[in-house]
């Protein structure tokens, strides 16, 4: 399931947007209005962090969070 979240807002640091979460083709994420930082991303959807080296779901969060949206 698509959920719609702000990445421009500092408080929303999911999994989904991080470049350490291995998703390197972005396949669970998806621009919904990418000119004012609305983004879908698939909150159902599980990957590698690759700075903890354990899997997470990409609606968690954590202060190691770097978003890989410019």
């Amino acid at each position: 399931m698509f959920v719609t979240a702000d990445v421009k807002k500092s408080a929303i640091k999911r999994c989904a947007f991080c470049k350490y979460w291995n998703d390197p083709a972005n396949r669970c994420i998806r621009p919904k209005f990418a000119n004012v930082g609305l983004w879908e991303y698939d909150n159902s959807a599980e990957a590698v962090c690759l700075k903890k080296g354990m899997k997470y779901k990409a609606f968690n969060s954590c202060q190691d969070y770097e978003c890989k949206i410019s």
